[in-house]
């Protein structure tokens, strides 16, 4: 999960809080993973370690009613659609 500021009509904000585990690579592992479903509060450590949580700035390049197209600082695009 993470938490969302609207800076402004182009410009948002994304701190993540939690992540969910649901695989690995290492085999042994990967075997429990099914059955160990959990949360990690990546935003407690983050905030514990560095005393806050890092800030991932999101530019929307493009809006209308039913999409959305934003890019993060690393140059990676996001889509959204709107559900009726």
């Amino acid at each position: 999960s993470a938490s969302l500021d609207v800076v402004d009509s182009s410009k948002w904000e994304l701190r993540v809080e939690n992540t969910k585990v649901k695989g690995s690579n290492l085999p042994l592992v990967n075997m429990f993973m099914d059955e160990l479903q959990f949360d990690l509060p990546v935003g407690n450590f983050y905030n514990t370690v560095q005393g806050k949580v890092p800030v991932i700035p999101m530019t929307t390049f493009y809006v209308d009613e039913a999409l959305r197209i934003t890019r993060d600082v690393d140059d990676n695009f996001f889509v959204f659609v709107r559900e009726s």
